[in-house]
């Protein structure tokens, strides 16, 4: 969290130095508050610095979000480390899962791989599945 907006001119960054993605959570809709990125490391840096220190991995994270806004960030005010071990799906390559006998569904975005997307569009499958079913 930082005590003032960050110099980006977007609200999300992809694919720059060891950011995969990072994005401007105060931006979304329906948000506001304090200015708040949310930034996630490559796969492979994450496996490289899997068990590092939050203390570690902080300033590389601030770091690569200080080079993809041209350098300078302000002080962050708070901040908070999570490994997310199991983050990124490979997919399964089924769109949902239906045992129709008992009629139960798992579905979401790890069946697909790991986009908000993934989860709706598997979520959406299922419940075309159960509706068919009936």
């Amino acid at each position: 969290m930082f005590p003032e907006p960050v110099r980006h001119n977007a609200d999300i960054i992809r694919d720059q130095g060891l950011i995969g993605w990072a994005a401007r959570d105060n931006a979304k809709p329906g948000r506001s508050g304090p200015e708040r990125w949310v930034v996630q490391a490559r796969p492979q840096w994450s496996v490289a610095h899997l068990e590092d220190a939050s203390e570690i991995i902080a300033p590389h994270l601030l770091e690569a979000l200080a080079a993809a806004c041209n350098g300078s960030l302000p002080d962050p005010i708070a901040q908070s480390i999570h490994r997310w071990r199991y983050g990124l799906s490979a997919g399964t390559g089924a769109v949902c899962l239906l045992n129709a006998e008992l009629n139960l569904g798992a579905c979401g975005d790890w069946l697909l791989g790991h986009r908000l997307e993934d989860a709706w569009i598997s979520g959406r499958s299922l419940a075309k599945k159960m509706i068919a079913e009936k």
